[in-house]
């Protein structure tokens, strides 16, 4: 249903629209070159202050266009002439009736909208020849006759400029968008089910178990599944999903549940707030009657998340161990699919990268573990720039343009030139380099500076610390600045640079011997850092005890907002356990620059094969 009610209404008046002599002194008195009215009666309270004198300035004095006092605003010398008309309109005020609107389902509704000119004497004169104009995008018309129907697509505060004789004012409306589902589950249940009040009880009501409380959703990524236990026999649910102006409830025999696309893009909609609530009641009915045997039960909490925009239209690439390959997932795609595997290229494809300043190429290794550096142009990716068995190497980063490529072997940073095919060198490095990283806007270069590392493996080393060398032209590196130092009791490893260039997300791990090295630490936590240096943050929300939280890696960049991905064992709802999935956590850089946890709850990507051991996912715009 709709509920559409009237704010106090705020007519804007620029100065020198409307032909007043008392007007432009008022504006002289606020010291002001536009004003809102509140309601009707403020404003006229105002206009009985016309002509009272107030500041330097009396009757005949005004603002100018330019902002400044206009002593003359009539250019007639400031003395009343026969064409200054003294009962012009100086306002607009507006009503809607009814000051309140419901609709249920699809039987649409409307609210009237009624503009009156306000005279100099306080006088109400119905106007007409309204021009209408919704702001923002919001949607829904206004006919004619002033009659506004609201889109049937969402809630949210909408405003309705009208504009008559050069006077503009705008309407504001909240419209409120209550919808109601029956889930194919429990078409038999009984509808009324979905009006009863639940009672509170955490001993009986269902527990939500994802999405996740303080999370973060990307609007644009999919439709979340909706998952929750039962304490107690109950086999047929209520759930909720509501934010400040739009409400769905659904009913459902399932133990979870999804929005479907339409309905998840209602509670979405920009205009509803940046903020969801979700919770889930839960009944009992006869299973041959479908009659209700119980009332609604309910948690005495309900979860809330954030929404938000993941951005650029892209690509999610992770590697998955069922075909020891890489799969993509694009924003909003419908599924996962296998893209670069074992299948197509005869070798294990992983440990992929990409420049966020360049999507069209992608480097990676073939072969696992002190395999084959390869690079390849993402739109067409059989056809190797970098072909394999030919330059040897475990991690790998690329230059903003493409045309260079590092790829560490042995604890050693090779630079390639990927125009010549040739190897120009090694960088300037501290320790067992591996792990490396280039920035979007080319200027640096992070990676792990590793004390040890089990027969030189780049992906088990300890005693690690976050380095970084400045990118020089020619080809040239240096010097190098410790951005995370070494800690007998940490172990600091996978670096990433931001999208704006001006912090790193890494792992750390405790201890640092050869028991406890870095490739998917069970104990690994999320990090963040300014590439500059400072006190490094624990991104304690992203991380979960104990589920290994490894291999961070940046997607774009929304607002105050950074996307930043991962893999993790934490449970996904009730679908997958012990398994690693690609999580996503919304990191707010305003809350970095203060020092504190800047990572939200995360959420789960949407399509992924819930049943893989999913790692290391690379954010790669457009594809």
């Amino acid at each position: 249903m709709f509920i559409v009610s009237m704010f106090p209404v705020a007519w804007r008046l620029d100065a020198g629209i409307g032909r007043s002599r008392a007007l432009p002194f008022w504006f002289s008195c606020l010291g002001v070159l536009s004003v809102r009215f509140l309601t009707t009666g403020l404003g006229v309270l105002l206009l009985l202050t016309v002509g009272l004198g107030c500041g330097a300035f009396g009757p005949g004095q005004g603002m100018g266009a330019d902002g400044l006092v206009d002593a003359d605003p009539y250019g007639d010398g400031g003395a009343p002439t026969d064409d200054d008309d003294g009962d012009d309109a100086l306002l607009l005020h507006c009503e809607a009736q009814p000051p309140s609107l419901t609709i249920h389902g699809d039987e649409g509704g409307s609210a009237q909208l009624l503009v009156s000119r306000i005279a100099a004497d306080g006088a109400l004169e119905p106007a007409s020849n309204v021009q209408w104009f919704v702001l923002d995008d919001f949607g829904g018309t206004v006919d004619s006759s002033g009659v506004y129907t609201p889109p049937p697509t969402h809630g949210g505060r909408v405003e309705i400029e009208a504009t008559v004789d050069g006077l503009q004012g705008i309407c504001a409306l909240e419209v409120y968008l209550e919808m109601e589902a029956i889930d194919s589950s429990a078409a038999a249940v009984q509808p009324e089910v979905l009006d009863l009040s639940p009672e509170v009880d955490d001993g009986c009501g269902p527990d939500l178990m994802y999405p996740l409380g303080g999370s973060v959703l990307a609007r644009d990524l999919g439709e979340p599944v909706l998952q929750w236990t039962v304490p107690v026999e109950l086999n047929v649910f209520v759930v909720t999903i509501e934010n400040a102006f739009t409400s769905l409830k659904t009913l459902t025999m399932d133990e979870s549940w999804a929005p479907s696309p339409s309905q998840w893009a209602s509670l979405t909609h920009d205009a509803g707030g940046e903020e969801l609530t979700f919770s889930v009641a839960g009944g009992l009915v006869d299973p041959a009657t479908f009659d209700l045997v119980s009332g609604l039960c309910r948690d005495s909490s309900s979860t809330s998340s954030g929404v938000y925009q993941f951005g650029t239209a892209g690509t999610v690439y992770y590697w998955s161990p069922a075909t020891s390959g890489l799969w993509s997932v694009g924003v909003g795609a419908a599924g996962a699919q296998a893209w670069l595997d074992n299948e197509s290229t005869g070798h294990c494809v992983g440990c992929h990268t990409v420049n966020l300043s360049n999507s069209d190429r992608m480097a990676m290794v073939y072969g696992g573990g002190n395999g084959w550096a390869v690079a390849v142009d993402v739109a067409t990716p059989e056809a190797p720039v970098l072909e394999p068995e030919i330059r040897p190497g475990n991690f790998t980063a690329l230059n903003s343009d493409g045309t260079r490529l590092i790829r560490s072997y042995e604890g050693e940073l090779y630079l390639d030139d990927l125009v010549t095919d040739t190897i120009i060198g090694t960088l300037p490095v501290t320790g067992h380099a591996t792990h490396v990283d280039w920035a979007p806007d080319g200027s640096r270069v992070v990676y792990a500076s590793c004390s040890y590392a089990n027969d030189r493996y780049d992906w088990q080393v300890w005693g690690c610390e976050i380095r970084s060398v400045d990118v020089l032209p020619d080809d040239q590196f240096g010097p190098e600045t410790v951005i995370v130092p070494a800690d007998p009791d940490w172990n600091f490893y996978y670096p990433t640079v931001s999208p704006d260039g001006n912090w790193v997300a890494f792992n750390r791990h405790a201890g640092g011997d050869s028991e406890r090295t870095a490739y998917a630490n069970p104990e690994a936590q999320l990090m963040l850092v300014s590439l500059w240096g400072g006190e490094p943050i624990l991104l304690s929300n992203a991380s979960l005890p104990g589920q290994t939280n490894s291999w961070p890696r940046w997607g774009p960049t929304e607002g105050d907002f950074a996307w930043l991905t991962f893999s993790s064992k934490r449970p996904y709802g009730t679908t997958s356990h012990n398994v690693s999935q690609i999580w996503l956590s919304a990191i707010n850089f305003n809350d970095a620059v203060q020092g504190v946890d800047a990572s939200s709850s995360p959420m789960w990507l949407p399509s992924q094969d819930s049943g893989t051991g999913n790692h290391r996912p690379v954010w790669v715009p457009r594809y």
